[in-house]
């Protein structure tokens, strides 16, 4: 790549890891600003480890090519050394965890509208391990990489990489630091084949909702049907499995914006890196989408949290001005109920006074 290229590959990643760090403050703010309502929901309880962990992440990104060891290859601002490029890299590893929050989340969607089971029981039996495994997940391999050496300048971030890059691969360069030739195999037990697996729950999870969605509906349009021609209360059973399929459909939409989020951030890394591995080149346009993209999951999540947020407001004084309204012609149907009963009252008196006389 020339120059421009290659600056462009450097500041890209910065402008969206800034946002995405922006948004998934502003969760972590929304969360903690109202701890003691939120905090009693699983969806909460996972998306607020899954914004830290995204802090994280996303600001390693933004930092782009400053913490790299001067002089290091395509690193336009190369400005550290080897201490700020390991910390980089450990702290980038570690923000992994926020990718595997991802099918956490989806797990839990999983579980609530497809299996229907209950936050008590999804809290009681599994909500442990979808904390446990993505923080496990991220941290240990993290941990493991720092006394062998392997957080290096790996051509656009400190990240898993031989030093110097590209001494895995290229015959009569010596690796100083890193494990050699087994870089690429490091980089697919600590983080590749774990976001791959992250992929598979998250896909499956959106086929089954769907597939559960649509199943549902069915059913319902079924019973919907056959009310008009039973009973008053098949006709109510129906309207209640309405309400029952209004709230799943409103769940389930809220589940397949954040596995849509997902995929949008993640697939154009894996297009990119499909093309390097499989014919040995990087097609640029491939490699700015996924340099933009991947950062991006924590302003994806604010997206989605504050569009709920306001919906649910915008619901709750619908619904106030729905009761005060009714409130209202209740009292002013009172208010002239009595008046009329005043009046029949006065009319009797006349007519009484009237046949006495």
């Amino acid at each position: 790549f020339n120059s421009a290229q290659v600056n462009a590959i450097s500041i890209i990643p910065c402008v969206s890891g800034s946002l995405s760090v922006i948004g998934s403050l502003s969760i972590i703010y929304c969360i903690c600003s109202d701890w003691k309502a939120k905090i009693s929901k699983i969806y909460y309880r996972l998306l607020l480890p899954f914004s830290i962990f995204d802090v994280i992440f996303s600001f390693t990104v933004a930092l782009g090519s400053l913490p790299a060891p001067e002089g290091s290859h395509n690193a336009s601002w190369a400005n550290g050394n080897t201490s700020t490029c390991t910390a980089q890299g450990f702290l980038n590893a570690v923000g992994y965890a926020a990718t595997y929050y991802s099918a956490s989340l989806s797990i839990s969607y999983l579980l609530s509208i497809s299996f229907s089971k209950s936050e008590g029981w999804i809290k009681k039996h599994v909500e442990r391990y979808l904390h446990v495994i993505p923080i496990a997940v991220g941290i240990v391999p993290a941990i493991a990489g720092l006394p062998l050496e392997v957080f290096n300048w790996a051509g656009n971030k400190c990240y898993i990489a031989a030093h110097p890059l590209g001494c895995d691969y290229t015959d009569g360069l010596e690796c100083t630091r890193g494990v050699g030739e087994n870089t690429i195999l490091f980089r697919w037990l600590a983080q590749g084949m774990w976001v791959m697996l992250a992929f598979i729950i998250v896909g499956l999870s959106m086929i089954m909702i769907v597939w559960r969605v649509w199943k549902l509906e069915r059913r319902i349009n079924e019973r919907f049907n056959s009310a008009f021609n039973t009973s008053r209360s098949s006709e109510s059973e129906g309207y209640a499995l309405g309400q029952d399929m209004q709230r799943t459909r409103q769940i389930a939409m809220q589940a397949l914006c954040y596995i849509m989020s997902f995929f949008v951030t993640w697939v154009w890394t894996y297009i990119d890196r499909t093309c390097m591995y499989e014919t040995g080149e990087r097609p640029f346009v491939f490699l700015v989408l996924g340099q933009f993209f991947y950062p991006l999951q924590g302003f994806w999540n604010a997206l989605i949290f504050h569009y709920r947020l306001i919906k649910a407001k915008r619901r709750s004084a619908r619904l106030t001005a729905s009761i005060q309204f009714k409130s209202r012609i209740s009292r002013e149907g009172n208010s002239k109920q009595g008046s009329n009963t005043s009046e029949s009252r006065s009319d009797m008196n006349f007519t009484d006074v009237n046949a006495h006389d």
